[in-house]
């Protein structure tokens, strides 16, 4: 953003491009498609794709989360919901993902993939919020 500001009205917009950052062809797409087959029922394809001349390692991170109205300061707390590593098909991994108004929902993983469970509750406070 600071590059941008330095730049006149006849020079073209600072880009991603010129940051270099591409040389060498050495980079990632990732595409991300979602398909539904009905109201509470959505799939995710996550495909990577390597633009690079070698192997080299990616790690995805599809992330499964609440909006935290369970906090002493929303206006009406609830329990907490929970997420939960369950028995799944052969070759899936499967999440369980409670919620005390909302109900169980399941994520599947396709493959014999590692799960992260982490909470990110960071700053509690709403006027530090960046919204």
């Amino acid at each position: 953003m600071q590059r941008n500001r330095q730049r006149t009205r006849n020079e073209l917009e600072y880009e991603l491009l010129d940051t270099g950052i591409f040389d060498g062809d050495r980079y990632f797409d990732v595409f991300v498609e979602y398909a539904k087959a009905g109201p509470e029922d959505v799939l995710v394809q996550i495909t990577a794709a390597n633009r690079g001349p070698e192997t080299a390692e990616l790690h995805v991170l599809p992330t499964l989360c609440f909006r935290n109205d369970w906090s002493s300061w929303t206006a009406k707390p609830v329990e907490k919901p929970g997420l939960e590593q369950i028995e799944g098909l052969v070759g899936t991994r499967m999440i369980a993902a409670t919620h005390p108004v909302l109900g169980v929902y399941y994520l599947y993983c396709d493959g014999d993939v590692p799960l992260l469970f982490t909470d990110n509750a960071t700053d509690p406070t709403p006027e530090n919020w960046t919204i």
